[in-house]
């Protein structure tokens, strides 16, 4: 389930050593103790502080049983992720997104993200591939589905996106469509909104001519429109067997008068 972390608090400014120690982890998904020690930028009352907020994992590494060998690392979870955010400054979640820890766990997040969605729209979930793209390169999607909303208010959200598009859509057929086939694309319209502020705004990691663009979700246009074609034409086709099968009842009763 997507938990957001929500501290009441107000923010205190986070000393550079402790953002630097925190990208140092990060940037190889692990360090060791002895590199930190080694490092006169670390301290090790930061890596204390880490710890003692949950967001440190210790494994042994394999090249040695030696103490100064264990590897520290980030725990590859949701909160954990969102924990770090929240000692970082905004600026920084780039940067974090560049390292292999985020991109080693991004496969954990999309999962998560979509079981998530999925308990608000039962209807087939957001493409995969589209998603992990999104949460991949893009620090303003990263930040609407992972930091800046819950469960609650990206449920808000969606049933406030569907009310909206009803309500500007008079046809009635259209209405009925919309409807049935669950054609609202409220989730792909946002990722598509936030990549176009990052690319705007030169922040987005990796460029990519088909996922930059509307074809994602002309794609999933498409494939609806096809799955209501194809529903039409099986209802009149239904149809018209049903009247063939009405004119051959009516032939075998007038046979028999």
């Amino acid at each position: 389930m997507l938990i957001i972390i929500i501290i009441m608090v107000a923010k205190t400014k986070t000393p550079k050593t402790l953002k630097t120690l925190i990208l140092i982890i990060a940037k190889n998904n692990g360090v060791t103790i002895s590199d930190i020690t080694k490092n006169k930028k670390l301290s090790y009352k930061n890596l204390e502080l880490l710890n003692e907020k949950g967001l440190l994992d210790f494994e042994r590494s394999g090249e040695s049983s030696s103490k100064n060998l264990t590897l520290i690392k980030f725990k590859g979870d949701l909160i954990t992720f969102q924990g770090i955010t929240h000692i970082l400054d905004t600026n920084d979640l780039l940067k974090l997104m560049k390292t292999t820890y985020y991109q080693d766990n991004l496969k954990i997040y999309c999962e998560d993200l979509i079981r998530s969605l999925g308990k608000i729209d039962r209807s087939p979930l957001l493409d995969q591939d589209y998603l992990e793209y999104a949460l991949g390169n893009s620090p303003s999607t990263v930040r609407f589905f992972l930091l800046d909303n819950d469960q609650k208010s990206l449920e808000y959200f969606y049933h406030k996106g569907i009310f909206m598009v009803i309500e500007n859509t008079q046809d009635r057929v259209r209405k009925e469509m919309l409807e049935k086939y669950n054609m609202y694309f409220i989730w792909e319209n946002v990722i598509f909104e936030k990549i176009q502020d990052d690319l705007q705004n030169k922040n987005l990691l990796n460029e990519n001519n088909y996922y930059n663009g509307y074809l994602p979700v002309t794609k999933k246009k498409l494939e609806k429109l096809l799955e209501y074609r194809n529903s039409a034409i099986r209802k009149e086709e239904k149809s018209f067997f049903d009247e063939i099968l009405s004119l051959l009842h009516l032939k075998d009763f007038n046979s028999t008068v």
